[in-house]
Protein backbone atom coordinates (compact mmCIF):
# COMPACT_ATOMS: atom_id res chain seq x y z
CA UNK A 1 0.00 0.00 0.00
CA UNK A 2 2.88 2.35 0.74
CA UNK A 3 4.33 1.85 -2.75
CA UNK A 4 0.92 2.44 -4.35
CA UNK A 5 0.56 5.75 -2.54
CA UNK A 6 4.00 6.85 -3.78
CA UNK A 7 3.04 5.94 -7.35
CA UNK A 8 -0.22 7.89 -7.06
CA UNK A 9 1.57 10.96 -5.64
CA UNK A 10 4.18 10.89 -8.41
CA UNK A 11 1.49 10.40 -11.06
CA UNK A 12 -0.48 13.37 -9.73
CA UNK A 13 2.37 15.84 -9.30
CA UNK A 14 4.50 14.89 -12.31
CA UNK A 15 1.93 14.08 -15.01
CA UNK A 16 -1.66 15.04 -14.17
CA UNK A 17 -1.25 18.49 -12.54
CA UNK A 18 1.07 19.95 -15.21
CA UNK A 19 -1.13 18.57 -17.99
CA UNK A 20 -4.28 20.06 -16.44
CA UNK A 21 -2.64 23.43 -15.74
CA UNK A 22 -1.20 23.76 -19.23
CA UNK A 23 -4.42 22.48 -20.82
CA UNK A 24 -6.63 24.91 -18.95
CA UNK A 25 -4.25 27.79 -19.55
CA UNK A 26 -4.91 27.45 -23.26
CA UNK A 27 -8.68 27.87 -22.85
CA UNK A 28 -8.80 30.31 -19.91
CA UNK A 29 -8.89 34.03 -20.42
CA UNK A 30 -6.57 35.30 -17.70
CA UNK A 31 -3.85 37.84 -17.38
CA UNK A 32 -0.86 36.55 -19.36
CA UNK A 33 1.58 37.49 -16.59
CA UNK A 34 -0.29 35.47 -13.93
CA UNK A 35 -0.78 32.56 -16.32
CA UNK A 36 2.93 32.45 -17.15
CA UNK A 37 3.93 32.48 -13.48
CA UNK A 38 1.44 29.72 -12.57
CA UNK A 39 2.58 27.52 -15.46
CA UNK A 40 6.26 28.03 -14.61
CA UNK A 41 5.63 27.21 -10.93
CA UNK A 42 3.68 24.08 -11.86
CA UNK A 43 6.47 22.86 -14.14
CA UNK A 44 9.07 23.67 -11.47
CA UNK A 45 7.04 21.71 -8.92
CA UNK A 46 6.77 18.71 -11.25
CA UNK A 47 10.55 18.73 -11.81
CA UNK A 48 11.07 18.87 -8.03
CA UNK A 49 8.75 15.92 -7.39
CA UNK A 50 10.33 13.98 -10.24
CA UNK A 51 13.80 14.44 -8.77
CA UNK A 52 12.68 13.61 -5.21
CA UNK A 53 10.84 10.44 -6.25
CA UNK A 54 13.29 9.10 -8.83
CA UNK A 55 13.24 5.56 -7.45
CA UNK A 56 9.44 5.22 -7.89
CA UNK A 57 8.65 3.66 -11.26
CA UNK A 58 5.34 4.48 -12.97
CA UNK A 59 5.71 2.21 -15.97
CA UNK A 60 7.01 -1.36 -16.03
CA UNK A 61 10.23 -2.17 -17.81
CA UNK A 62 9.57 -3.80 -21.16
CA UNK A 63 11.51 -5.96 -23.52
CA UNK A 64 10.35 -6.90 -26.98
CA UNK A 65 11.68 -9.88 -28.90
CA UNK A 66 10.86 -11.29 -32.30
CA UNK A 67 10.58 -14.95 -33.15
CA UNK A 68 9.63 -17.14 -36.07
CA UNK A 69 6.17 -18.48 -35.47
CA UNK A 70 2.51 -17.66 -35.24
CA UNK A 71 0.69 -17.88 -31.89
CA UNK A 72 -1.22 -15.91 -29.27
CA UNK A 73 -0.80 -16.15 -25.52
CA UNK A 74 -0.42 -14.49 -22.16
CA UNK A 75 1.34 -15.70 -19.02
CA UNK A 76 1.31 -14.26 -15.51
CA UNK A 77 4.22 -15.06 -13.22
CA UNK A 78 3.45 -15.12 -9.51
CA UNK A 79 6.72 -14.49 -7.72
CA UNK A 80 8.48 -12.16 -10.13
CA UNK A 81 5.69 -9.64 -11.01
CA UNK A 82 6.04 -10.41 -14.67
CA UNK A 83 3.62 -10.66 -17.60
CA UNK A 84 4.55 -12.16 -20.95
CA UNK A 85 2.29 -11.37 -23.91
CA UNK A 86 2.76 -13.33 -27.12
CA UNK A 87 1.52 -11.98 -30.45
CA UNK A 88 2.28 -13.32 -33.91
CA UNK A 89 6.04 -12.89 -34.44
CA UNK A 90 6.46 -10.72 -31.28
CA UNK A 91 6.94 -11.46 -27.55
CA UNK A 92 6.44 -8.59 -25.08
CA UNK A 93 7.79 -9.02 -21.56
CA UNK A 94 6.51 -6.57 -18.88
CA UNK A 95 8.24 -6.56 -15.50
CA UNK A 96 7.67 -4.24 -12.57
CA UNK A 97 8.88 -3.98 -9.01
Amino acid sequence: MKKLSKVIIKLLYVIIFPTVIIGTSIYKEMNLYILTILTALCILQSVLWYSVMQNVKLLPSTSIETYKGFCFGIRFMDKINNVIIVFPFVVIDLEWR
